[in-house]
């Protein structure tokens, strides 16, 4: 079949320039970091640095009339681009045919594309979540200013949002993605399709769009600059709030109706907010204020609304906008001074809750708004007694007046991060000393605090403020009340974070039984607090109670909610995590498989909630032996994270602690030794030497070192682990005794077997006294002692030891359990070492077929039971059976770890091996062959397994005949053999 013709470029392509040959690109940068609708980002580079490339996929499609309008359509994004040079909008360096393509015939035009510079700090809200202190004001203003530069060239920019705002190399915002761009009163050369290019059909983000977009679904939109500025207001709200628009829905059709109905972007709800699901809560009221980080930034939150102006010309312009903005940015500048910073009381909580005059001029403030709130919504009071009769006048040259006072007095100045917080803190005493304690709006204003203090991990604070609303709210509304019921919900929550998991579950249970009682068991908080519940459960390792609340929360928020729900998604989610904790992992990845595709369809893949589902499945794949499968989740998940969250992110680093993993079982341990050295710098970085997570990934990196027979190094990890493990957690604690275990074995490695007996006994008493006689590290301790008696020849100890486990796996775990099979297959292993062939085939072959039922026939763990049945086989002569089971094994770890991989090498010579001895030399010389290339390749000639790989296939050789290669082959053991 003949290439299918590219299209030729337009005409007026050459007026910009191909800057084809000057784009390279890395291998690292072979797949796409970012992608849309209908093009795909990659990061190349562009005479040394560093560029973006927007790579238009739909230029492929069928249909010259199509291709063609598409074409002419890029032109359009070109021009429109190419004419906005400003320091706030994304410059155009020029179009190119991606990855060395050209314009000729036979090129698939799917790789022209677009190039602009890197933006190395990402979209404007990816900059803020890595930079929360940046002053937002300020690109804000660099926003307005790049748009007001459109308008004035009468560019409508159709598109905005955080996500096509990009932040520059020095922190300037630029105007991104100019794929919707309209000129007003177009010149004849843009066309007269000017509504619509390459980047959507759907044109803009509709969470974005203004209503009057919609008002005609017949006909195409008509963009405006009042339609760019409806969608300022949004973006407003994302980088001051963090909440995207019409955070309230959870669907773009949901988005649609809002928008026909001319609901605004952002409604709140009344004071009382449940940490899982804000939109569950009963009794709400919308509240005209808007969301309280705007307190910080006087009359923004005036400015965004009136951005959401439901008539078009009712909306501000970018001048009136650019000015007030840079006015606001220069007065937070002068109040950020310590002179004249606003002074906060750290103390506030213990505070006298009597009526008296504010303490300092934020409380006066705070004071002044809550009384012309009061006189704003209350009638005239004929008696003068009422709030109506405050002279705010006078009440505001006190305010000057204080506020001088203020900035004469030594004080300490707070943080901007820290304004909001102390606005709230504020907030609390003025209504204890206004309303009283005990109002309902001092303890919603409490409430709030504790749920913020909880953000800022500020969780003792968090506590102290929720007990004292949990004791206001049952005076005043009772225990039963969903809104007492609201405040002990997340008390309870915080104690789980707070590591108190008994504490947690205790409260959690009474919550719910009066949830249950007064909402109903299918109410959203009912639910809520059944979902979190579980978390406490797991939190104590209590897999099996965790999974039994997360399946009823499934089905009632499956009920309540529907299936696909996002809330519904996240305890599925955790779901996942619970059966991994039960070690059911097969039963795991099939619910994790299930999550992933729900969220990736209903909240999109690069949503971090999916991010996270696809890390619970990488683990849930290691542990079933899909090593490739788990590199590749874990991969991905590590990249987007990176990307998004940093090297230094905490979670970042976990992912490359999860990958290192996977790359470790796929025979890989250098890639993951160097991924564990990171992860374990990282965490030192963010959580201290001594953190046991720190201990954790350093502890895993020893294992990386091990599996490449450096036990010498290994063994030095592991005592300063176990060193500081007992220093910090006890010398008795199960990590630390886990650590100890691990240094048993790493001694065991080095044939110092007497030690590594010693060290297993230690850690076995030890565990038997600080653990419940069937507690998991009880049975690790067993299994691995019986391994250590078994290196030393003790071959009795091993076995009784082994038995004893696998009675005690039975009962605990069941006889289909992967650890009770795993033991098992060790007890076979004994056999074999003490020579006792038939009970070694009797336990593998009894192991074997359920680890395959249970794990799949390529998991590792089975295939090294297939590769000792294959020797105990050949041990015994009975060479058809080892060939049989040998070539099993051979096509598995073929798929599961790849032909070069160290054990797939030992099987194929084992399998030469058998072939030789029944007769079949040509069978062994073909696959002698292939193992001695691959030795020689990747271990070298001197190697010993190399070296006996040869000597084998010399046999077979000589055997046959084959003289010359025999002798050939003998040359190289001569000239290698003990050298």
């Amino acid at each position: 079949m003949a290439t299918p013709e590219a299209e030729q470029p337009d005409e007026q392509l050459a007026e910009f320039e191909d800057i084809t040959a000057q784009i390279t690109y890395s291998e690292e940068d072979a797949y796409p970091v970012a992608s849309g609708g209908y093009s795909d980002i990659f990061k190349a580079r562009f005479n040394g640095s560093a560029v973006a490339v927007k790579v238009m996929r739909e230029l492929g499609i069928e249909g010259e009339k199509k291709r063609r309008s598409l074409s002419r359509k890029i032109n359009h994004e070109m021009k429109l681009w190419s004419m906005m040079k400003h320091e706030n909008v994304l410059p155009f360096l020029g179009f190119c045919f991606y990855r060395g393509a050209s314009a000729s015939p036979d090129v698939d035009v799917t790789m022209f594309s677009l190039v602009s510079p890197w933006m190395k700090n990402g979209t404007a809200p990816e900059y803020i979540r890595a930079h929360p202190t940046i002053n937002r004001i300020d690109l804000l203003a660099g926003i307005i200013n790049g748009l007001a530069f459109l308008h004035s060239q009468s560019v409508v920019h159709g598109d905005l949002k955080g996500g096509n705002i990009l932040i520059s190399d020095d922190g300037k915002a630029v105007l991104a993605d100019f794929g919707l761009a309209i000129l007003l009163d177009a010149d004849p050369v843009f066309g007269t399709e000017t509504f619509q290019t390459t980047t959507a059909n759907l044109k803009g983000t509709p969470r974005w769009m203004a209503p009057e977009l919609f008002a005609e679904p017949d006909r195409p939109p008509k963009l405006s600059p009042e339609s760019d500025v409806w969608a300022v207001g949004c973006i407003f709200l994302e980088l001051i709030a963090n909440l995207v628009p019409y955070a309230y829905c959870k669907t773009n059709v949901h988005v649609l109706n809002s928008l026909i109905r001319q609901r605004l972007p952002y409604e709140a709800r009344s004071g009382d907010i449940d940490g899982n699901d804000v939109l569950s809560l009963i009794n709400l009221e919308i509240e005209p204020l808007g969301p309280w980080e705007f307190e910080q930034y006087s009359g923004l939150w005036d400015l965004c609304q009136r951005c959401w102006s439901i008539k078009p010309s009712d909306r501000p312009k970018c001048q009136e906008m650019h000015e007030f903005l840079t006015n606001l940015s220069a007065s937070i500048t002068a109040s950020a001074t310590p002179e004249n910073a606003i002074p906060s009381s750290s103390d506030g909580l213990q505070e006298s809750v009597s009526p008296s005059p504010p303490s300092n001029a934020l409380d006066t403030i705070k004071a002044v708004a809550e009384i012309g709130a009061e006189t704003t919504n209350n009638p005239p009071n004929p008696q003068g007694n009422g709030p109506s009769t405050v002279d705010l006048s006078r009440t505001l040259i006190n305010v000057s007046s204080e506020l001088k006072k203020a900035s004469g007095t030594p004080t300490t100045p707070i943080k901007r991060k820290d304004y909001a917080l102390a606005s709230d803190e504020a907030l609390v005493r003025m209504r204890k000393r206004t309303l009283g304690p005990d109002h309902r709006d001092t303890l919603s204003s409490m409430h709030d605090l504790a749920l913020h203090y909880g953000t800022k991990h500020r969780y003792t604070d968090a506590e102290a403020m929720g007990l004292q609303t949990i004791e206001g709210r049952i005076k005043q509304l009772g225990p039963d009340d969903p809104f007492t019921l609201t405040t002990r919900h997340n008390l309870g929550a915080l104690y789980r974070l707070m590591g108190r998991f008994e504490e947690s579950e205790k409260l959690l249970i009474e919550v719910l039984e009066a949830r249950s009682r007064v909402l109903g068991e299918y109410h959203t908080n009912t639910l809520a607090t059944q979902h979190e519940l579980a978390l406490a459960l797991s939190g104590q390792s209590r897999y099996a109670e965790a999974e039994a609340l997360n399946r009823r929360t499934i089905e009632g928020k499956t009920r309540t909610l529907g299936e696909d729900h996002p809330d519904t998604l996240t305890t599925r989610s955790n779901l996942g995590q619970n059966l991994n904790g039960l070690h059911r992992y097969g039963e795991a990845e099939k619910i994790m498989l299930a999550v992933v595709e729900g969220r990736s369809r209903v909240i999109g893949d690069d949503d971090p909630s999916t991010m996270g589902s696809r890390y619970t499945l990488s683990i849930a794949q290691r542990n079933l032996g899909k090593m490739k499968e788990a590199k590749e989740e874990g991969l991905k998940v590590l990249a987007y994270r990176r990307t998004h969250l940093g090297n230094e992110n905490i979670d970042t680093v976990r992912s490359m602690h999860e990958v290192a993993l996977a790359l470790s079982g796929l025979g890989e341990h250098k890639a993951a030794e160097s991924l564990d050295a990171e992860a374990a710098a990282g965490k030192e970085k963010i959580l201290g030497p001594m953190d046991p997570d720190t201990l954790t990934t350093r502890y895993n990196l020893a294992l990386d070192i091990t599996k490449q027979g450096r036990y010498k190094e290994a063994e030095a990890i592991f005592v300063d682990v176990v060193r500081k493990r007992s220093k910090v957690l006890g010398s008795e604690t199960p990590l630390t005794l886990c650590a100890s275990f691990q240094l048993a074995a790493t001694l065991r490695n080095q044939n110092r077997y007497k030690e590594a007996e010693s060290v297993g006994e230690k850690v076995f008493e030890a565990r038997k006294r600080v653990l419940s006689e069937d507690h998991p590290d009880i049975l690790r301790s067993m299994h691995d002692l019986a391994l250590t008696y078994t290196s030393v020849k003790r071959y009795k100890d091993s076995e009784t030891m082994g038995l004893a486990l696998i009675e005690k796996r039975k009962r605990i775990l069941g006889p289909d359990h992967i650890d009770t099979l795993v033991a098992m297959s060790n007890l076979g292993w004994n056999y074999s070492s003490e020579g006792r062939l038939k009970q070694a085939e009797h336990w593998y072959l009894k192991a074997i077929p359920p680890r395959k039922r249970v794990c799949g026939p390529n998991n590792i763990g089975v295939l090294i039971c297939t590769h000792q049945l294959a020797l105990i086989y050949y041990r015994q002569g009975r060479y058809t059976e080892s060939i049989e089971v040998g070539k099993e094994t051979l096509a598995g770890r073929r798929e599961a770890l790849g032909s070069d991989h160290f054990d797939t090498m030992m099987t194929m010579s084992n399998l030469a091996l058998s072939y030789s001895k029944e007769g079949l030399y040509e069978e062994a010389a073909e696959i002698g062959v292939e193992v001695v290339e691959r030795r020689r390749r990747i271990l070298g000639d001197q190697n010993s397994d190399t070296l006996s790989s040869i000597e084998n296939l010399a046999v077979a050789y000589d055997i046959l005949g084959l003289t010359k290669q025999a002798e050939a082959l003998e040359e190289i053991i001569i000239a290698n053999k003990r050298t």
